[in-house]
């Protein structure tokens, strides 16, 4: 948001569960800190809500957002659950109210430059593709909740390879997928190699 100053955006509050998470985040930048999201929805003049918690708390913080009709944009994974998924785009409609899903790869400029090449026909219409993601970035050292999820690489990662490849070469018609867990100390897949075909 910081980056977005320039363009008008001003972070207004911000709200953690955590009080020092919370008050480091507020005194960083210089904006009053709450403990608890309906307080701070109460208290704050606020046009747009930025949910970026764990995607389990993702569909109450979303509804109470949303039931205020404010703009609305919530972290990947949308939600736990299709029916949470549901319920969320459901609530935004019944509100009126804008709805995005956060983290996509398409809006990123080195992605945006391979789309208005595809658009531009210099290669002709794409009829294959591969893309692949790997970081050295320990995930597991700022998100340690990762060693107990259910389901962690095509949750985390691999929702952002999906996106690309429907944002590359249209929507999906099937899809099959091969998962392993390759770092002992997890509970779920942290490979995952999908394969895709596009209508």
């Amino acid at each position: 948001w910081s980056d977005l100053a320039e363009k008008g955006a001003q972070l207004a509050a911000v709200c953690d569960v955590d009080a020092a998470k919370a008050r480091a985040a507020g005194e960083t930048f210089r904006v009053p800190y709450y403990l608890d999201a309906a307080k701070m929805l109460e208290a704050e003049r606020l046009d747009v809500a930025d949910i970026v918690t764990r995607h389990d708390t993702h569909r109450p913080l979303a509804e109470m957002a949303l039931a205020r009709g404010l703009a609305t944009i919530v972290q990947k994974p949308f939600a736990s659950t299709w029916e949470d998924c549901i319920a969320i785009v459901e609530a935004a409609q019944k509100a009126n109210a804008w709805l995005a899903v956060h983290e996509n790869f398409r809006f990123q400029a080195p992605m945006r430059a391979v789309r208005k090449v595809i658009d531009s026909g210099a290669i002709g219409t794409p009829s294959w593709a591969r893309i692949r993601f790997r970081t050295g970035f320990d995930v597991y050292k700022t998100q340690p909740y990762f060693y107990d999820e259910e389901q962690l690489a095509i949750a985390d990662v691999g929702i952002h390879m999906l996106d690309l490849s429907r944002f590359f070469l249209g929507e999906v018609e099937h899809i099959s997928c091969e998962t392993q867990k390759r770092n002992p100390r997890i509970r779920a897949e942290d490979t995952a190699t999908m394969l895709l075909r596009h209508q």
